[in-house]
This record gives structure tokens, C-alpha cells and sequence, in this order.
């Protein structure tokens, strides 16, 4: 296991500096880099989605099919990709360097959690451009109700 931070620390000079700084977060940072290239290393999607998953979600949730909910989130799906290509941020599939934004699914589904089942606490690991906070703040005041907790760790 030496051999990944000694590869780490000779592929970004930087980094020694940093890890004199800040240990933890730099051992976190060389930890997560060997995770993103040993995973990239395997198979790339080890499932299949089906056609009708949210079909399929909302059955499990014992609600309405079609959802109701669904113009809501397309509305503000397109305004907010309109707002971020704006700033030259393309959300999706590894829009935040080798992590992800929410996706267009993603974020379907989770507001279709939010607004069914209408939680009082929500939590989030990872915050990246906020795409999917800003849908679980919208979804949770049009619930009149409930709390985002981000947990993330600087860049």
C-alpha cells in the first residue's frame, strides 16, 4: 500500500507540502485517487436499469403513477442546466472532476423520495456543484418543511 501514496506524491509535488499541512486531509485525497483508478480499472456498470424504474419506485412507494410531481422537477431541471452551462458547468457523469453532479435520474428519483414521502431531515456526502442540495432545498420547501444536512470535504 506505500507504493500509492509514494506514486501519489511523485505525480503531484504539491502534495508533500500539503501533507506536512494537513495530513488527514491530504492521506484522504491519495486514498480517494487509488479508489477512482482502481475502480476504473473494473467493470464499468455491474447492473442494468430497467425502462420503467421510476414506474417501478412509485409502485414501491404506494403513489400515483404517473407522478404528479414530475412537471415540477422537469421546470426546475431546465432552469437550473440553463443557470450552470451559463457558468460553463455541465452537470451529470463526472462534471466534478472524477466524481458526479446529480444526474437528470438521480435527481428525479430523489425528489420524487422528497416530495412522496416528505422527510424532516435529509442528509448528503458530497456536495460537488450543489445540484442535487439545491433539489433536495427545493423539494423540501415545497414540503413547507424539513432540513438539509451536506457533509463534504474541501477539494
Amino acid at each position: 500500500m506505500l507504493g500509492i501514496p509514494l506514486q501519489y506524491l511523485l505525480k503531484h509535488p504539491s502534495a508533500v507540502v500539503d501533507l506536512i499541512a494537513h495530513p488527514v486531509e491530504t492521506w484522504t485525497k491519495i486514498k480517494d485517487v487509488y479508489v477512482d483508478e482502481r475502480e476504473r480499472r473494473g467493470p464499468q456498470c455491474l447492473y442494468e436499469s430497467g425502462d420503467n424504474w421510476e414506474q417501478w419506485v412509485h409502485a414501491r412507494l404506494g403513489v400515483e403513477w404517473p407522478c404528479h410531481f414530475t412537471s415540477e422537477y422537469q421546470s426546475l431541471w431546465f432552469d437550473l442546466v440553463t443557470e450552470l452551462e451559463a457558468k460553463g458547468i455541465r452537470p451529470g457523469p463526472e462534471s466534478f472532476g472524477s466524481r458526479n453532479d446529480g444526474d437528470a435520474g438521480l435527481i428525479r428519483a430523489i425528489w420524487c423520495l422528497i416530495r412522496h414521502l416528505q422527510p424532516k431531515n435529509v442528509v448528503e456526502t458530497g456536495v460537488a456543484h450543489g445540484v442535487t442540495s439545491r433539489f433536495v432545498l427545493e423539494a423540501l420547501e415545497r414540503n413547507e418543511g424539513g432540513r438539509l444536512w451536506s457533509i463534504d470535504l474541501p477539494r
